[in-house]
């Protein structure tokens, strides 16, 4: 009874503070990250190119610092892969295979657009969120009264997370802090949609079944979302310069 109290307790201070979607405690992140991590492991063979992999952590940093958490320590992975895929773990580690940074060429606006929108899931703990989605109100009451069935739901998110099965809402989340980031580490606006757009490019992308897109909204469609965040930035910038 206790434990339940506690939760019902947790429960209301969250809805009270209203400062996120997200009432589970950090430590569901962590022990999500931890079954992501592992299952990820013995999925992927990590690439043998050192020089890539210091690209990708060395640019992943400069993202960092201009995110909502410059102060969370990321990792890096990158996985031997012909898949078109990356795949952020609530550990802070984001996972990029060979294939879809060979298939970039080394944009580096375009590589970091995707590291981004990796990095937005883990700061916006939309895994997590998927979680609670599943359970409802009773996730708080089965984390805090121990119930095995907790452990089961974070199993099948974990699943989802690893098959990239995030909603609409949060793939288009993910990709307008991509470009928050990118606009504040000085990326021009008319670029920072450019990771969608090399994305385009990438002739296996058009069909399905190559992983990164198969879960995710149209293209053209996440193109759009940006242009309009863009358009009414540039609005809300024009009003506030003329005092209006």
């Amino acid at each position: 009874m206790a434990k339940l109290r506690l939760a019902a307790a947790v429960l209301a201070l969250a809805l009270a503070c209203g400062c996120s979607r997200v009432f589970l405690p950090h430590s569901v992140d962590a022990e999500m990250g931890r079954k992501a991590d592992a299952e990820l492991a013995g999925s992927f063979k990590p690439a043998d190119d050192a020089p890539a992999l210091a690209y990708i952590a060395g640019l992943g940093d400069r993202v960092a610092k201009h995110s909502e958490r410059p102060d969370l320590h990321f990792r890096y992975v990158l996985v031997h892969s012909d898949s078109i895929n990356a795949i952020a773990s609530p550990s802070a580690t984001i996972y990029v295979t060979s294939g879809l940074l060979y298939a970039m060429k080394n944009d580096e606006i375009a590589v970091a657009g995707v590291l981004g929108h990796e990095m937005a899931h883990i700061i916006q703990r939309h895994a997590t969120e998927k979680l609670q989605n599943r359970l409802g109100l009773k996730a708080l009451m089965l984390f805090f009264g121990g119930d095995q069935f907790f452990g089961g739901a974070i199993s099948d998110t974990v699943s989802d997370l690893i098959g990239v099965k995030y909603s609409r809402e949060m793939e288009l989340e993910a990709d307008l802090c991509a470009a928050r980031y990118l606009l504040a580490m000085g990326v021009n606006a008319s670029r920072v949609d450019e990771f969608l757009r090399r994305l385009q490019e990438i002739p296996e992308l058009a069909g399905s079944g190559r992983g990164y897109m198969d879960e995710h909204p149209p293209l053209d469609a996440r193109v759009a979302n940006i242009e309009r965040y863009l358009q009414a930035m540039h609005s809300r910038n024009k009003r506030n310069s003329s005092g209006t």
